[in-house]
C-alpha cells in the first residue's frame, strides 16, 4: 500500500496495548496537521489504558474495546473496525478512511491489513 496521505484526510489509527500511549501522540499530530482522526483502541481491561485516553483534543472520535468488557465495547479492535466499515457501508454520506496507522501485535496487524486491502485503504505500521 502506499504510505503518503492527502492532507486533511481521515484517517484511523488502531493500537492495542501496550501501544496506546504512542498511539495517542500519533493521533494529536495527524489532528494538529489537519486530519480527521478516528482512533480505536483496546486493551484487556480498563486498567490497562493510559490516564487521559479520553481528551477530545486527540482525536475526532475515539472508540475503545476491551477484552472483558470493563470500559468501552467488549471485544477487540479488529472486531471495532469491522462495525465502523459496517456503518460506512450504511451510510450515504460517510466514506471510507484514506489511511489506517496500525500499533498492534502481529495477528492483529495482518487481520488489520486485509480488512484494509479488501477496502482499498492505505495500511500503515507504527
Amino acid at each position: 500500500m502506499n504510505n503518503s496521505i492527502k492532507s486533511k484526510s481521515e484517517i484511523v489509527i488502531a493500537a492495542e496495548y501496550p501501544n496506546l500511549t504512542k498511539a495517542i501522540s500519533l493521533a494529536n499530530k495527524l489532528k494538529k496537521d489537519g486530519h480527521r482522526v478516528i482512533a480505536i483502541f483496546g486493551a484487556q481491561n480498563k486498567e490497562n489504558l493510559p490516564d487521559g485516553i479520553e481528551d477530545k483534543e486527540n482525536y475526532d472520535e475515539l472508540l475503545i474495546a476491551t477484552l472483558d468488557g470493563s470500559k468501552g465495547s467488549k471485544g477487540n479492535i479488529v472486531q471495532l473496525i469491522k462495525k465502523l466499515f459496517e456503518v460506512i457501508e450504511q451510510s450515504t454520506h460517510t466514506q471510507y478512511p484514506e489511511s489506517i496507522y496500525y500499533l498492534c501485535s502481529n495477528e492483529t496487524a495482518l487481520k488489520i491489513k486485509k480488512l484494509a486491502q479488501d477496502n482499498n485503504i492505505n495500511s500503515i505500521s507504527v
